[in-house]
């Protein structure tokens, strides 16, 4: 009808008008771009964050905005290179301070670690004191088991001035893939406390007693399992077929911890010591008028008392049941460093408290009397919000 055919002229001249008049008044930018190829001139300049160029966008853009080194921004999200920050971010000083103070930094897995000497020495010790334990014995798989993985943890130990003392590979159970009541029952193991750690120092001080450090290698170890647990086996088995069935506790296990307490109050027990009942992590031995203490911390043991002979003669059996390292005087247990003075003991913790600074980076801070002056007044306002809050309470 002429009602409906006369609109149709309308509706197809009207786009190709506007068109015509945006293509006389506007350059050729699509030829300009395919010339000047704007996708290597973001490549050329790499940024934090790239965004992709599609020909869409880069049409339209004129010569100038090609050649900028700024990535674009249209996204939504908001990130450190829009905002203006290129600083590193501080949430990572602490990875940049060990990675300066280790030449060979932690490896997180056996690909990593088997490419260092130091490591690769710390595996095969590792796997001497398992087959030399007897730690498990090969069974073949039955499709009822639950049967746990496995992997290895490397951790770099210190001295107290922060010097490396060894290095040190666990072969560790996946424990949270263990079943309450199928592969493990009862999990608490007690350690002792810090009050009863001064009260022994203390008596060591008052009386002029000796102290002893002792450290147990390989702790787990030591503990026997009651119940049935079975893992694969570790990195390049010589049965791949089979399954581990341990017969010692291993690190991971939920009940390895209480394992190897048991074994050793036990020995404990057979040698004349019975555990204290105001803390079960302290042993006392009285004979007449021989007094020994010991205080032990899953694998850190302490030994105190009125007779060096006798001392000495509990460490010679405590290295025939355990392989056990004899440090001598105590000088550095549990974080804190014990110095021997003329008036008692003194305890520091410097190179926590140097580790602190230098990851604060105010190493070179001057020395203060008090942290704040006693005349200010804090307010919620004061200051920037952290990035990470839990920056402070690491540092507090």
């Amino acid at each position: 009808s002429p009602h409906l055919s006369s609109p149709l002229p309308n509706t197809t001249s009207n786009p190709i008008a506007v068109a015509s008049q945006t293509i006389q008044h506007s350059p050729p930018s699509s030829l300009q771009v395919y010339r000047r190829t704007p996708h290597r001139t973001v490549l050329t300049f790499p940024s934090l964050d790239p965004e992709p160029v599609s020909p869409s966008s880069s049409r339209h853009s004129s010569p100038s905005a090609t050649s900028r080194v700024r990535p674009s921004t249209t996204h939504s999200m908001v990130t450190r290179a829009k905002t203006g920050v290129h600083k590193p971010n501080p949430k990572y000083a602490n990875h940049a301070f060990l990675a300066s103070t280790n030449d060979i930094v932690e490896p997180t897995c056996f690909s990593q670690a088997n490419k260092f000497q130091e490591w690769r020495t710390a595996m095969g010790e590792e796997c001497n004191a398992l087959q030399q334990a007897g730690t498990w014995v090969l069974v073949p798989p039955k499709p009822t088991l639950n049967v746990l993985l496995n992997k290895w943890v490397f951790r770099i130990k210190h001295n107290s001035d922060g010097s490396v003392q060894r290095y040190k590979a666990r072969l560790v159970a996946n424990g949270f893939h263990q079943q309450e009541w199928l592969d493990y029952g009862e999990t608490f193991s007690p350690v002792v406390n810090h009050s009863t750690i001064c009260l022994i120092l203390a008596l060591s001080v008052q009386f002029q007693w000796p102290v002893h450090q002792l450290d147990v290698q390989n702790t787990f170890l030591h503990g026997y399992l009651n119940e049935e647990v079975y893992m694969r086996q570790p990195t390049h088995p010589q049965f791949p077929d089979h399954l581990c069935h341990l017969k010692r506790s291993l690190y991971g296990l939920k009940q390895a911890p209480r394992a190897w307490f048991k074994c050793f109050s036990t020995h404990l027990e057979d040698l004349g010591f019975t555990a204290s009942t105001a803390d079960s992590s302290l042993f006392i031995y009285l004979n007449g008028f021989i007094r020994v203490y010991l205080l032990i911390y899953v694998d850190d043991i302490l030994i105190t008392g009125n007779d060096s002979a006798h001392i000495s003669t509990l460490i010679q059996d405590l290295s025939r049941l355990f392989s056990m390292k004899d440090l001598g005087p105590v000088h550095y247990f549990l974080g804190m460093e014990i110095l021997r003075t003329p008036s008692g003991l003194s305890f520091t913790q410097s190179k926590y408290i140097k580790d602190l600074l230098t990851r604060r980076k105010m190493q070179d801070a001057k020395h203060i009397s008090s942290p704040v002056a006693s005349g200010r007044r804090l307010s919620l306002h004061d200051g920037a919000p952290l990035d990470d809050p839990s920056e402070y309470r690491s540092v507090v």
